[in-house]
């Protein structure tokens, strides 16, 4: 509690945890142990990696790198002043002891809302509506108002240099506006050898549809993973 919520920290937290989990029984290979996480998790595995040794390779797809980027590159400074207008109106409501209120998650490009919302694209919507599993039973386009701090606050570009020795590979969509690709690209400059970064054509949401480049990013991750595993 509260639902709704995404703490990118506490996330991070429970991957490490799972591991901990896993090693628990008693045919857990620990030397094989790989993370694989895309978008928003993708930035989260890249943060274990950095300081988890027990992780012995991992690949990171159309990852979320930093969340003042993210916003700056998306939508620039008007998006940037939306953000902390409804942060402050967040903070002001913890302080008063009021439960964090939820916004939208994402509205068309043509909705005629005026309400903040964190994405305002078709891409996103078709996704969240008709990606290949359909949309789940239990989904609710909303979020805390208190992930949005916690969104823009997210930055693990400082972690780049911590990942090796763990092989790191990237893969990264050409044409992605809704995490943008060049943030990932300093990461992986700033990121030590063994590394490796495979560029694909097509936008984010691209990369998840079996009919457009889901097969060539799944085929990169496994000869990683084969390789290296």
């Amino acid at each position: 509690m509260p639902r709704l919520e995404i703490d990118p920290i506490a996330q991070a937290r429970d991957m490490k945890m799972a591991i901990t989990f896993a090693q628990s029984f008693e045919h857990f290979e620990s030397k094989r142990l790989g993370l694989w996480g895309t978008s928003f998790s993708g930035s989260h595995v890249l943060a274990v990696a950095a300081y988890d040794k027990r992780i012995k390779a991992v690949v990171s797809q159309v990852p979320w790198i930093s969340g003042v980027e993210v916003v700056l590159r998306t939508g620039g400074l008007p998006l940037m002043e939306a953000f902390q207008q409804v942060i402050d109106s967040e903070w002001s409501k913890v302080l008063a002891g009021e439960p964090s209120p939820t916004v939208v998650l994402g509205r068309t490009k043509d909705d005629p809302s005026t309400e903040f919302s964190l994405f305002r694209d078709d891409d996103a919507m078709n996704y969240f509506a008709n990606g290949p599993m359909g949309t789940p039973a239990s989904w609710v386009n909303g979020l805390t108002l208190r992930s949005l701090a916690y969104f823009l606050d997210h930055d693990i570009l400082a972690h780049a240099k911590r990942i090796s020795p763990t092989p790191l590979m990237m893969i990264l969509a050409s044409e992605d506006k809704t995490m943008p690709v060049e943030p990932a690209y300093d990461f992986f400059q700033a990121a030590l050898e063994p590394k490796e970064v495979v560029a694909i054509p097509g936008g984010h949401y691209d990369i998840y549809m079996p009919d457009r480049t889901f097969t060539q990013a799944t085929e990169a991750a496994v000869r990683w993973f084969k390789s290296h595993l």
